[in-house]
């Protein structure tokens, strides 16, 4: 019995143990209803179509199907039973009807898909089979609408201005952490030598 309740643990754990959260990313196509995004900012949107992006968190097991699940459930609740996703290499496989296509719509399909699958870096190229007919391979670049990542552009520039700043301030002058220390060493060894001289007299 107790040699039993050893294995039932030791495989509870393992299973525990090969699950974990992690933090993803799907795309939605949504249009910007407060009037159209301007070009300079975001290239190639059109009537305010965009995607954006929106950040998950969930538990996981070790295999790529189960994140395909979990795509397709986010993506299109009501269809994911309808669309199987597979991968090969740096290729995804996404086969559907053409009725569950149309019923999404095939360009907001394409692009959700498009762009969640590639940004989550389990494939560079994805192949889209309609009822039977493969389409061609799609990547990044055959996107129809823009990613909404001016937060992120502007994240990413200020880091870089605060990392030239610091590296600016490390070459051309002491950090102010250096100069509480040395102004600390400089009063310590003035003061041990004022008690010093004090004690000869």
């Amino acid at each position: 019995m107790r040699k039993r309740l050893l294995i039932l643990f030791f495989f509870s754990t393992s299973i525990v143990e090969a699950s974990h959260y992690m933090d993803y990313v799907i795309y939605k196509q949504d249009t910007f209803y407060q009037g159209y995004f301007d070009e300079s900012l975001v290239p190639g949107s059109k009537d305010g179509v965009y995607l954006k992006p929106v950040f998950k968190n969930r538990l996981f097991g070790t295999t790529q199907e189960e994140f395909f699940e979990v795509v397709k459930k986010d993506l299109y609740p009501n269809a994911h039973q309808l669309i199987s996703i597979s991968s090969k290499g740096d290729s995804c496989f996404i086969e559907v009807d053409s009725s569950t296509i149309s019923s999404i719509d095939p360009n907001r399909f394409h692009n959700e898909m498009l762009a969640t699958l590639t940004q989550s870096s389990l494939c560079n190229v994805v192949l889209i089979e309609v009822s039977g007919e493969r389409g061609t391979a799609l990547t990044i670049k055959d996107l129809t609408a823009p990613y909404f990542t001016l937060v992120n552009d502007s994240v990413s520039s200020k880091e870089e201005t605060l990392k030239e700043t610091r590296k600016v301030d490390e070459i051309g002058k002491i950090q102010p952490l250096e100069i509480i220390l040395l102004t600390f060493a400089a009063v310590f060894a003035l003061t041990t030598l004022y008690l010093a001289l004090k004690s000869k007299r």
